[in-house]
C-alpha cells in the first residue's frame, strides 16, 4: 500500500471504514428499504445468511429516501454531537447555494 498514510484519499477512505461512525449506524435502514422493496433477496450461502442486492437497486432505493429526506442517515437533533455538526454543515453547504 504505497504512497501517503496521512491525509491520502486512500487514509481517508480506510479510517472511515474502520470508524463506528453515528452517521454509518443509519445504514442499516437500507437493509429494510431493499427488502420491502424487493430489491434484495436473503438466503444462506455455506453457513452464513446472505443478503444480495444489485448496485443499482441500492442507489436507487437510497437516493429515494435520500429525496424524501436528506438527514435520514442522521440521529435526531441534539442525540449526537457529530451528526449535529453534520446537520449545520448541510445548512452551510444550502445557504451558500442560494
Amino acid at each position: 500500500m504505497g504512497g501517503q498514510v496521512n491525509g491520502s484519499a486512500e487514509w481517508e477512505a480506510r479510517a472511515f471504514r474502520l470508524r463506528g461512525d453515528c452517521c454509518c449506524e443509519g445504514f442499516a435502514l437500507t437493509d429494510g428499504w431493499l427488502y420491502d422493496s424487493g430489491a434484495q433477496r436473503r438466503g444462506k450461502i455455506g453457513h452464513g445468511e446472505a443478503r444480495l442486492s444489485r448496485p443499482r437497486d441500492i442507489v436507487r432505493v437510497v437516493l429515494e429516501q435520500l429525496r424524501a429526506n436528506e438527514t435520514v442517515f442522521l440521529h435526531s437533533p441534539g442525540t449526537d454531537a457529530d451528526c449535529d455538526e453534520a446537520r449545520e454543515s448541510m445548512r452551510g453547504y444550502q445557504e451558500s447555494a442560494k
